[in-house]
C-alpha cells in the first residue's frame, strides 16, 4: 500500500478550510523566507503559498540571495517577528553555510516558530503512518541516517514506544541493520540505496531522502524492488513533501488561533 501525501494534503486543508470559514474567516497568514538563488527552491515556496490560498490562509514570502549577510536575514525575520498581521514563520533550511543558522532561527518567536520545536517534515511523517494504519507502538524502527533536520528528529519522535535504532547509510552491514525493522525510515539522501533486500517482509518504509538527479527529484529508496515486500510505503516525491505543507498550515491556524 502507498500511503498518498498528496491525498493527505488535501484532507488536511479541506479540514481547515472548514474550520476557518466556521470561524468567520480570520486573517491567518504563513511567511516564508527563502535564501537560496535555486529556481526549484522558489517553486517549493511557491507551492506552500498555493496550498495556504486553498486553505483560506494569507501568504508573504521573503525572497533573499544566497550571498545576503547575516544582518541583512536577521533584520528581515525581525520585521516578520514583530508584524501582529504575520501568524506563521517557516525559513526553509538547509542555510547557506557562511550563515549561523541558530542564530537566525532563534529569532523567531516561540509562538510564530512554525518549524518547531518538531520540525514540520518528521510530524508529517509521523501523521502519514497514522494516515496509512500503521502501527507505530511497540515495534522496532530503523531510522537511516543522521540529519538534524529529519533522521534525528522523527527518531525521538518515535523512541518513546519503540525500539529505534539510528544507522548510516554507508554501514557495510546495512541489510543486516535494516531487515529487522518493521518500521523502516531513510533519510540518507542516497539515491535507490534501500532496496528490497534491506526490507522485513511486510514492514512499513519511509523514504524520506531528497535528492537532486538529472531525471528530476529521487528518494533513497528503490521503490520498484521494495514495493512488493514493504507493508506500506511512503515515496519520495509524493510523501513527506505534501505532509509538511499539511503540517505547516496546521501549525499556522494553531498559531492564529
Amino acid at each position: 500500500m502507498r500511503i498518498d501525501g498528496a491525498r493527505f494534503l488535501e484532507d488536511v486543508v479541506s479540514r481547515l478550510r472548514a474550520e476557518i470559514t466556521a470561524a468567520g474567516d480570520p486573517p491567518v497568514c504563513l511567511a516564508t523566507v527563502l535564501i537560496s538563488d535555486d529556481s526549484r527552491d522558489l517553486s517549493n515556496a511557491r507551492r506552500k503559498h498555493v496550498w495556504a490560498a486553498r486553505a483560506g490562509m494569507q501568504s508573504r514570502h521573503v525572497q533573499l540571495s544566497a550571498s545576503t549577510a547575516q544582518r541583512e536575514v536577521e533584520h528581515a525575520i525581525d520585521e516578520l517577528a514583530s508584524d501582529p498581521a504575520v501568524h506563521g514563520i517557516f525559513v526553509q533550511t538547509p542555510l547557506p553555510r557562511e550563515l549561523d543558522a541558530r542564530a537566525i532561527l532563534g529569532r523567531i518567536p516561540r509562538r510564530k516558530y512554525v518549524d518547531g520545536p518538531v520540525p514540520a517534515t518528521p510530524l508529517g511523517i509521523m501523521r502519514l503512518l497514522e494516515y496509512g494504519g500503521v502501527r507505530i507502538g511497540g515495534v522496532r524502527v530503523v531510522v537511516v541516517g543522521h540529519s538534524a533536520e529529519i533522521a534525528i528528529p522523527v527518531a525521538r519522535l518515535l523512541w518513546k514506544e519503540n525500539s529505534v535504532a539510528i544507522v548510516d547509510g554507508g554501514s557495510d552491514d546495512l541489510r543486516a541493520l535494516t531487515r529487522g525493522a518493521e518500521i523502516l525510515v531513510s533519510a540518507a539522501e542516497r539515491p535507490k540505496l534501500i532496496t528490497g533486500a534491506h526490507v522485513k517482509p511486510g514492514a512499513a518504509v519511509v523514504d524520506a531522502g531528497y535528492n537532486r538527479t538529472g531525471h528530476g527529484v529521487a528518494g533513497d529508496v528503490d521503490l520498484e524492488s521494495v514495493e512488493p515486500i514493504a507493508g506500506a510505503i511512503v515515496p519520495m516525491p509524493g510523501g513527506i513533501g505534501p505532509a509538511t505543507i499539511a503540517c505547516l498550515l496546521e501549525k499556522t491556524w494553531e498559531a492564529a488561533r
